[in-house]
Order: C-alpha cells, then structure tokens, then sequence
C-alpha cells in the first residue's frame, strides 16, 4: 500500500495551504477530496460519522484499492484532504493503520465569516444566477473525474447526493449548507439560520478530529494552529517535518514566508460585532478547548445556557 497522509479540519481552516506546502517540498502528491470513496456503502449520508466497524472487508477493500490505483499515477507520500474524514478517524485509522494525520484547527470565528465571506463572493447566498450555477456544478463533475476522485460506479451517489441541494438553490434560490456533514446539522439551520448552524459545524468537526486524534499519540497526529502558521511559519514547518520523518522543512518554510500575510489574521475582527456575538456563545465551549481567547460575556452566556 502507498504511504497516507491525512489532512483535516474545518473548510476554510488552511488545509489547502498545508497540501500546497508539502508538495513544495518534494516528495508528495494531493489527491484532493475523496467524499465518494469514503461514503461508499455509507447507509446514512446525512452525516460523515462512520464507526470503525463500518470498516468491514468489502468496504476497506474498495477503498484502500483506490489509494492504490492513485498511487500508480502519483508519487511519494499521497494526502488526502476530505474535509468529512475530521468526524471519522477512527474509521479511517482501521482501515490505513499505519497512516499519519495532521489536523488543522483556525478560530472558528474566523472559520465561520470565512464560510459566509465565501459563498455571499460566489453568488451561493446573493446573487448567483442559476446558469452560473450549473456551470460551478458541472466543472466540479469534471474536476473530479479528471482527478479519478469520481469513478463510474460512485455517480450515482454523487448525483444522489448533489441533485436536491442543487434544485433547492437554483429553482428556491434558498442557501445550502456545504462542506462536513454533522448529524442534526439540517435541522439547527432550519430552525437557528445558517450561520448558527456554520458554527455548530465547525465546533464538531473540529473537536471530533482533535478528540479523536490525540488519542492515536504523538506518533500518528500531530495539530496545527492556523494562527501560529501565520506567525510563526518556520516552527510550523519545522515541526510538521519532524512529525512525518520527512526533509523539506526549511524549503516549505521559505515558501510559507513567502506566501503569508499574518497582518490578516484579525480581519474578522472587523466584522460587525453583532455577527461576532451571535455565533460565540455556540463556539465558545470549543473555543476554550483549543485555548482560544472567548469574550467574557460568551463564556457567562455559555455557562447560563449550561444550567
């Protein structure tokens, strides 16, 4: 089997730029997301929680033979970056065991103006026009069969998948959550609006995956700060290398250094307090855990709410 790398975390929390700097260091290749790879046999799609005991014979063959066609056309350390794969490492730890996995975790403050910056630029929310639309949808079909992410057998599941939220937007123009799949998610959108439901989302991906990971030990995880990649790009590359057992540290370091402008880190500070403060109080329990900074009255409101 090839050797795997995982990279995880929250859309919008940098693990493009991770993959982009590991592969400027030689010796890697991305394969990007995988979603229909990994819900293959999924009986319940509307979360990307998987057990470890899904990981049954049939389903652990069907995905390890993917990695395995991949890598006859692709060199080095493969990544993986499924955003959905953060609420299931213990699943995908049973069926690539001797995998390594680097979460990494942003503000989720930050992650989730991040999301809604996004989709208001892409026209998701806004303005988008419903041939603008299909166009977005039909290049990211091509996308991801030119990258072999999207077999034949698995387009029916895509197109399962993809059919009903692309009909909500273009025939409702009504917003769709993208991105990781938590349980419930539907439904605290529905009744709490999107960008509650952004939070609740970022909170549970971000803390199943640490949860998750820092009981694999040191050997097999490894975390990273998104605001202490900006910093301190060096020490952050530094240590990814050592964690992997790999060279490339100081060339990635360079690249990072050239690339990065930490005087962005607080910009989400500049959005409307208003905005800020409606979704603290839902991060502020993950927040803490990550040893963020929390607005005093987020952590009495969380504390209330607690009671």
């Amino acid at each position: 089997m090839p050797e795997m790398l995982f990279i995880v975390g929250a859309g919008r929390s940098g693990t493009n730029l991770l993959s982009r700097m590991l592969e400027h260091a030689g010796g890697f290749s991305d394969l990007s997301e995988n979603r229909y790879i990994w819900n293959y046999k999924q009986r319940y799609r509307s979360t990307d929680r998987r057990l470890p005991e899904e990981a049954n014979e049939a389903v652990s063959t069907y995905i390890r033979r993917h990695y395995a066609v991949m890598s006859e056309t692709h060199s080095g350390v493969l990544i993986d970056k499924t955003p959905g794969n953060a609420l299931r490492l213990d699943f995908v730890s049973q069926i690539f065991p001797e995998a390594k996995i680097v979460n990494i975790v942003r503000d989720g403050r930050a992650n989730v103006l991040s999301r809604s910056a996004l989709w208001d630029e892409e026209g998701l929310l806004s303005d988008g026009t419903r041939p603008g639309m299909l166009t977005r949808y039909m290049r990211r079909i091509r996308r991801m069969r030119a990258l072999g992410n999207l077999p034949n057998d698995r387009i029916p599941a895509f197109l399962a998948d993809n059919m009903p939220a692309l009909a909500s937007r273009i025939l409702l123009r009504r917003a769709t959550l993208s991105g990781e799949r938590v349980a419930g998610l539907r439904e605290i959108e529905q009744r709490h609006g999107t960008r509650i439901a952004r939070a609740v989302q970022w909170r549970e991906v971000a803390t199943f995956a640490a949860i998750e990971g820092r009981a694999l030990g040191p050997d097999r995880y490894h975390e990273v700060g998104f605001e202490n990649m900006l910093r301190n790009p060096r020490q952050t590359a530094e240590a990814l290398f050592t964690f992997l057992g790999h060279d490339g540290g100081a060339r990635s370091a360079d690249w990072l250094d050239a690339k990065l402008d930490p005087g962005r880190l607080d910009n989400w500070k500049q959005r409307d307090r208003a905005e800020i403060a409606e979704i603290e109080p839902y991060l502020t329990p993950a927040l803490t855990y990550f040893d963020y900074e929390v607005a005093s009255d987020s952590v009495a409101a969380h504390k209330e709410g607690s009671r």
